[in-house]
């Protein structure tokens, strides 16, 4: 990622959480790039998270260091 790309780290995977990835990852969002998502659905987070090239992350703490 170009260092001129601002991070962004996605707090929940509902309805609009996704919403919000899918349109970063569409790159419909210049110089943002989706990094990290956290839900409590830990397994819902490393499903999205593998499917689309980012990280998982276990806390909304680790969320922010992530981004």
């Amino acid at each position: 990622m170009p260092p001129s790309t601002l991070g962004i780290g996605l707090a929940g995977l509902g309805q609009h959480g996704l919403r919000y990835a899918h349109h970063l990852l569409a790159g419909d969002v210049r110089s943002a790039a989706v990094r990290a998502v956290w839900t409590r659905d830990t397994g819902k987070a490393q499903s999205f998270a593998g499917e689309h090239g980012v990280r998982a992350v276990e806390s909304v703490e680790a969320l922010v260091d992530a981004s």
